[in-house]
């Protein structure tokens, strides 16, 4: 509604010689449309490219919850899998700049979770946007070299993710 608002002075001039005003507005508004979707493609990834990350995950459940350590959320919806934590958004407890805003000690949470020994954790493999919890990080790596094995890489649009399984 306030871009609306914004943008109503422009589409409503009517003198032949302003018009071009709301006509720059309109094509400004088009030329994001089709841009703004494209990088967010590329960022985020295809539909395809989630599909596959998500068959790749349900294989190796078990019946098993799944952990997404680092990676999109939305995997816990579209393999139907357990969420092992309250803080189902993996910055959460990954990232340093949210350790102290959630009431809890993520080393606490994240080590609650790795004692369910969820079936799949889900480690991304590339950059990321924000500093890493370096202490829950740790917990990750000791926990995945302990117990569980990598199966495959996926990459999700401009990222790539490890998938570990449990060690049989």
């Amino acid at each position: 509604m306030p871009l609306c608002v914004l943008a109503a002075p422009a589409l409503a001039r009517s003198a032949p010689g302003e018009r071009w005003y709301g006509r720059l507005l309109l094509g400004f508004g088009l030329l994001g449309a089709v841009i703004v979707p494209a990088l967010q493609v590329r960022e985020r990834g295809t539909s395809a490219e989630f599909a596959a990350a998500s068959a790749a995950v349900s294989r190796e459940l078990h019946g098993r919850c799944l952990y997404v350590y680092e990676g999109d959320s939305a995997l816990y919806r579209t393999t139907r899998a357990c969420i092992p934590t309250r803080f189902a958004y993996p910055s959460h407890l990954n990232a340093m700049n949210e350790a102290g805003a959630l009431g809890v000690d993520p080393v606490a949470e994240v080590s609650r979770v790795l004692a369910l020994r969820p079936g799949v954790i889900v480690v991304a493999e590339s950059s990321r946007p924000n500093q890493p919890n370096f202490r829950t990080r740790a917990l990750i790596r000791n926990a995945l070299a302990r117990s569980y094995e990598r199966y495959e890489g996926v990459v999700i649009g401009t990222r790539k993710f490890g998938l570990y399984r449990l060690r049989r």
